[in-house]
């Protein structure tokens, strides 16, 4: 029996005992992004730790550690059910080297008229690439959950946005699932950011499943949001090669922190899973030389 047909078959037994929905949802990610892609015709009793290095090397290509970690915790789960089925005589995830820990990236943050600068030129290419970077740099959301934002999230009355899911994947293995932490979070809704979501809320109309629609009505993807808005060029004229769309969220995390957000409060916006995580960016926010930056407007 293939992995993928064992998969589908003992699904609700390989599950059983998780803690939450959102937990359930991050493994049938896993399964269907990566495990099946590189090992779902494989034997489930020929699976061996040389194969499950290899397709880790595979499952490393654009994501994080953490990802991979996340997706070598399902199949050793799933492992562990087929050891118990009689169908695996040893969990070779166990036995396979992990992933080796990242060198960390820095952070790269945009000054306030810098940020005025991108979204100018945003602006001149399409209004719609110019309100994505809006939202993503007044609001911190990764882009997959950007990209999952629909009218219905966005609360005028209460000053938030619910992010309540994200896109994950790539192509065929595009899926739609919980937040990366698991947990539905709300993030602050600058004054200067009701405009831009009233406008796109007229457009696609408040009950839409997308708060975003392509130039040509097609459904937008991180890739080629980046294409289309010719991001890398913008940012590399500017004097920002190393900028990635990512940055926009760190920038809006740095800014919380100039402004005097709690490091707490901060950890919650950005759905960190740890403080320590949140901690990286307090570092940037006081340093000498960048420039203090100001995003929000909650009064």
């Amino acid at each position: 029996m293939s992995i993928a047909t064992y998969a589908d078959r003992y699904w609700s037994e390989i599950v059983y005992g998780l803690s939450s929905d959102q937990n359930i949802a991050n493994f049938r990610g896993h399964l269907s992004i990566r495990v099946i892609p590189t090992l779902g015709d494989v034997r489930i009793g020929d699976l061996n730790s040389a194969m499950v290095e290899r397709a880790q090397a595979r499952w490393a290509v654009g994501v994080s550690r953490t990802v991979v970690m996340g997706t070598r915790s399902f199949l050793s789960r799933l492992c562990a059910h087929a050891i118990k089925q009689g169908v695996l005589q040893g969990n070779p995830v166990l036995s396979a080297k992990k992933p080796p820990r990242e060198l960390r990236r820095e952070v790269h943050t945009l000054a306030r008229v810098e940020i005025d600068q991108l979204l100018g030129e945003l602006q001149r290419r399409d209004e719609l690439y110019s309100d994505l970077a809006s939202v993503a740099v007044l609001t911190g959301v990764r882009v997959g959950e950007l990209l999952a934002l629909r009218p219905s999230d966005v609360s005028f009355e209460d000053r938030v946005i619910r992010v309540q899911r994200a896109w994950s994947g790539t192509g065929r293995n595009r899926v739609l699932g919980p937040p990366k932490s698991g947990k539905i979070r709300s993030v602050p809704l600058p004054a200067s950011l009701v405009p831009t979501l009233n406008r796109r809320i007229d457009v696609m109309g408040s009950r839409a499943e997308s708060l975003w629609r392509g130039p040509r009505g097609s459904s937008l993807h991180h890739g080629n949001v980046i294409v289309r808005t010719g991001f890398k060029e913008i940012v590399t004229t500017m004097g920002h090669p190393e900028f990635v769309w990512h940055d926009l969220r760190a920038t809006a995390i740095v800014g919380w922190l100039r402004s005097g957000v709690p490091l707490t409060v901060v950890r919650d916006w950005a759905g960190h899973a740890s403080i320590s995580t949140t901690d990286r960016y307090v570092r940037v926010a006081r340093s000498d030389y960048a420039d203090a930056v100001n995003l929000l407007d909650l009064q």
